[in-house]
């Protein structure tokens, strides 16, 4: 008997269509390789309202070749949806390609967990630890795990008065110096992110910020280099090797990282080993700092001026398409596509027998 195995996809994300095309390419990954008899894949498709498709509109965006860039929402139905029975009916359930609030920040893993299904990817608490960058800033501080300069501020402050917009840009000044990166606490795929190099441009900053998400944070701006590197497991959680996307832009964008498809990532060798370790070594302590099960991708930052390695992120979900930079590093050391999605697939059912 195959693996039923249930693939969540979409969702009320900025990063929708962005899973949508992780959930194509993994898909036809299990479909056309020598896993197509080992599992029967059950599309579980999640509209941007944050309700469940029909079975029958999840399987056609499974087979749509527009790679989730062109979907016409406005086909979808409007009518509330009762969820069918063959969510109850899966081995396992695959959501790490969900992102953002109301998916990928533990709300998904909970109603899965509640359900008792195996799922592969972080649980409620990894999740919404993950989903949440001022939350896991502070995980890092309590850890004393190094990284940039930051503030935080609720949107309701920031608004709270016709000065409280300057008030705060003043404190944000007295605090670090330009350039800043100005963010949605709880997004990622660079959306919502902005580069300020001065006061109009930091308000311009906290105007679209806000507009994604009520909690935003400011980052000092640095001269370094952000590398990645990738995990996979649980007990002993395996490091990849390390690898950056070289881009021409200083900032990359959500257009340049999804729409433009701009940027080539390149292994990471010209490093003295000793750095490399302590990125190892700072990998594995931030993935069970979050509790991360099953897998991650850490970006981190090497500081041009004096080598220092600094944390950027931990994500959970980690845009889980064959052309991701997860994918990438788990293929340098030859593991292809079919055989990672299979990986972490064991990894989740494993995880239910212990």
């Amino acid at each position: 008997m195959p693996i039923i195995l249930g693939l969540l996809f979409g969702g009320r994300s900025g990063a929708h269509n962005v899973s949508v095309g992780a959930a194509q390419d993994i898909y036809k990954a299990l479909q056309t390789s020598k896993y197509s008899k080992k599992y029967h894949v059950i599309p579980f498709y999640i509209q941007r309202d944050g309700r469940f498709a029909p079975k029958k509109i999840a399987t056609s965006y499974l087979d749509n070749k527009n790679h989730g860039w062109s979907f016409d929402q406005s086909e979808l139905p409007k009518e509330s949806l009762v969820f069918t029975d063959e969510l109850t009916t899966i081995d396992v359930c695959l959501s790490t390609i969900l992102c953002g609030v109301g998916s990928g920040d533990g709300s998904i893993q909970g109603f899965i967990e509640t359900l008792q299904i195996p799922l592969v990817g972080s649980s409620v608490l990894g999740a919404s630890i993950g989903a949440d960058k001022i939350t896991m800033k502070r995980v890092f501080a309590q850890m004393n795990i190094p990284q940039v300069k930051y503030i935080s501020i609720d949107k309701s402050k920031l608004f709270s008065s016709s000065k409280s917009l300057d008030n705060f840009c003043d404190e944000v000044e007295k605090s670090f110096r330009y350039p800043y990166f100005v963010k949605p606490s709880r997004l990622g795929s660079s959306l919502g992110i902005s580069m300020a190099n001065n006061r109009q441009e930091l308000k311009d900053g906290f105007q679209l910020a806000s507009s994604y998400d009520h909690r935003i944070i400011v980052e000092q701006g640095i001269k370094a280099r952000e590398l990645s590197c990738a995990v996979l497991g649980n007990i002993a959680p395996q490091i990849s090797i390390l690898a950056e996307k070289v881009y021409e832009n200083s900032f990359n964008s959500y257009d340049t990282k999804y729409k433009a498809n701009q940027g080539q990532f390149k292994l990471v060798q010209d490093l003295p080993d000793s750095i490399t370790q302590d990125i190892k070594k700072l990998a594995n302590l931030a993935f069970k700092a979050i509790a991360c099960l099953d897998a991650c991708r850490i970006d981190f930052f090497l500081l041009e001026d004096n080598q220092t390695v600094m944390i950027n992120e931990v994500n959970t979900v980690f845009g889980f398409k064959e052309s991701s930079m997860f994918s990438f590093l788990w293929k340098s050391v030859g593991i292809e596509f079919p055989d990672l999605i299979d990986k972490l697939i064991t990894l989740a059912l494993e995880r239910k027998n212990l």
